[in-house]
């Protein structure tokens, strides 16, 4: 496995939450390389766990 393989992978990731008029998240993809950092940024009670 060489340094540029992505360690982490999502391809077209939908989330749905039931009685919701459109999708949390629609269609996201990354590659996050090993040793990378994400952070995920919202308002309390956003939904971000």
């Amino acid at each position: 496995m060489s340094d540029m393989t992505p360690h982490l992978r999502l391809e077209e990731l939908v989330r749905h939450y039931a009685g919701a008029p459109a999708p949390a998240v629609d269609h996201v993809s990354l590659d996050l390389p090993k040793g990378a950092l994400l952070a995920l940024l919202g308002p309390s009670g956003c939904g971000k766990t």
